[in-house]
């Protein structure tokens, strides 16, 4: 077992001493990196809850600027269906409770049954589109989360294989071999 700062001696290796102070002197020898960018180097749970807080958050954070639009459109669009959605539920419910006041206010446009009945799919569209909305907001976030795992990901054009020649003078089959690198 080595310990920083302290002279050791082992058989195989010879004297180990002031292993802190050689550690040390290779950090000097790295050079500082720009801190903005270092900021945008994280892990992907960071990603998913910058995107979970904040609209596009987790795109921004993995610098996909050219997702951004997308996910601010996928909960823009949904946030604006359930808007309209409650709406027209909110609508058709006023109808309702205007026929069931003690002197009714009957709306000439649509009846009661109607009424009722329009509601009832008003609040199903609703509760809908909230579920649309929160299905895709989970998914602009686990977008975030799994690109932000790919970030290095190698996608190198030497994507290739090679042809293995077998050294035996049997039948000559062509084989190919992928190597696992």
């Amino acid at each position: 077992m080595i310990l920083a700062g302290q002279d050791l001696y082992t058989q195989e290796l010879g004297p180990v001493t002031n292993v802190a102070n050689s550690i040390d002197t290779v950090s000097e020898n790295i050079p500082k990196r720009n801190t903005f960018k270092t900021i945008f180097r994280g892990n992907p749970g960071k990603a998913a809850l910058y995107s979970l807080l904040i609209p596009a958050g987790g795109q921004v954070y993995n610098r996909k600027w050219w997702k951004v639009p997308l996910a601010l459109g996928v909960d823009g669009y949904f946030t604006w269906n359930l808007i309209q959605q409650n709406r027209n539920f909110n609508k058709y419910d006023q109808i309702v409770n205007n026929y069931n006041l003690p002197t009714p206010i009957p709306d000439p446009e649509v009846p009661e049954a109607s009424a009722r009945n329009f509601r009832s799919q008003a609040r199903t569209n609703k509760e809908y589109a909230l579920v649309y909305l929160i299905v895709g907001h989970l998914v602009t976030v686990f977008d975030a989360y799994v690109d932000r795992h790919l970030l290095d990901f190698d996608i190198s054009d030497d994507l290739s294989t090679f042809y293995y020649k077998p050294t035996q003078p049997y039948i000559q089959i062509a084989s190919i071999a992928f190597p696992l690198h």
